[in-house]
């Protein structure tokens, strides 16, 4: 769990800064092929886990960053930028264009606009971002099974498959596990909820 904290205490806040940076971008600069832009994130949601499997285990070996917290963590924010685009570039959109124009009248720059201005007033999608980026990130399997071989690195649900052996498993210390796991995610989950159904709605108003 100490392991597992760490990684998605690491990847939530900053995968949600790099996104809503990227949807700032997108929303309220004047930069080019914005569409184009847009799309070619949203490429990454298309992508299957599976298929980068053989190839980051390859480019991670020659990089040294197997077995390594920060190993997990940069293909964890990799995998997540897309949605996180997704949800934040829609809730952005339905924030008025009157508060930028106060906001420059003020004297405000575009760094003090994004965040004193745009950023706070995503909350609800920030905390739609912060329970489902830290739900994916604590549970995911397939990733964490290939770049962590140490048994002091591996994460909950790595952790979690040792109790299943190839000629028996203890359902007695699975169980316990599962359900000691899924502590953390509601502790989440209930601090940010009140957040979540408002900031799924305004996503979609893309």
């Amino acid at each position: 769990m100490k392991n597992d904290l760490i990684v998605s205490c690491l990847k939530v806040p900053l995968g949600i800064f790099i996104e809503a940076l990227a949807a700032f971008a997108l929303t309220r600069l004047e930069i080019r092929h914005k569409t184009g832009t847009f799309i070619f994130f949203l490429i990454g949601m298309m992508l299957p886990m599976q298929t980068a499997l053989v190839p980051i285990n390859v480019i991670y070996s020659k990089l040294g960053l197997l077995n390594s917290y920060f190993g997990l963590f940069y293909v964890y924010v990799g995998f997540g930028i897309s949605f996180g685009i997704l949800i934040l570039r829609g809730f952005f959109n339905g924030v008025p264009r009157e508060l930028d124009e106060a906001a420059y009248i003020d004297g405000c720059n575009k760094w003090q606009l994004f965040y004193k201005i745009i950023f706070p007033v995503a909350k609800p999608a920030v905390a739609t971002l912060i329970i489902t980026d830290f739900l994916s990130t604590w549970n995911e399997y397939l990733l964490a099974s290939v770049i962590i071989n140490d048994n002091m690195k591996k994460t909950v649900p790595v952790g979690i498959m040792t109790f299943v052996g190839e000629h028996g498993t203890d359902y007695g210390y699975l169980c316990a596990g599962v359900l000691i796991s899924v502590i953390p995610v509601l502790i989440v989950y209930l601090i940010f909820q009140r957040h979540f159904v408002e900031g799924m709605a305004g996503a979609v108003k893309a």
